[in-house]
């Protein structure tokens, strides 16, 4: 007598992959193989029989969203600033007067920006 036909919804068509710390696969090796299981089953029956608590974080507003985009633009651009100087007062061209004023610009501007964020949270 064959086996009855499974309907499509139950079948085994999709495949799940991520990466994880090598201490978690071992824990995770241990596991399925003290329950006698593939790694397939034991995570199907963990899903279907483990109840999980669900902790939605807040999702950030559109405002800081853009805001955080705006600020990673503007960080690209003065960590090349603050790159240019370092290489300026390495080589001799820029002075310390010079290189100390870039760097407290820029620390103005980084602290600044940070208070931004902060108006914005």
């Amino acid at each position: 007598m064959a086996r009855p036909r499974k309907d499509e919804k139950d079948k085994l068509t999709r495949t799940i992959a991520w990466r994880v710390s090598e201490s978690v696969k071992e824990e995770f090796d241990r596991q399925y193989a003290e329950a006698g299981m593939t790694q397939s089953e034991f995570l199907r029956e963990l899903l279907q029989r483990n109840k999980v608590t669900i902790v939605a974080k807040p999702r950030p507003s559109l405002d800081l969203k853009k805001l955080v985009f705006l600020f990673s633009k503007a960080g690209n651009n003065l960590n090349q600033l603050a790159h240019r100087a370092n290489g300026a007062h390495l080589e001799g061209t820029a002075n310390e007067t010079t290189y100390r004023a870039i760097l407290a610009a820029l620390e103005a501007i980084k602290a600044q920006l940070m208070r931004g964020i902060d108006n914005a949270r």
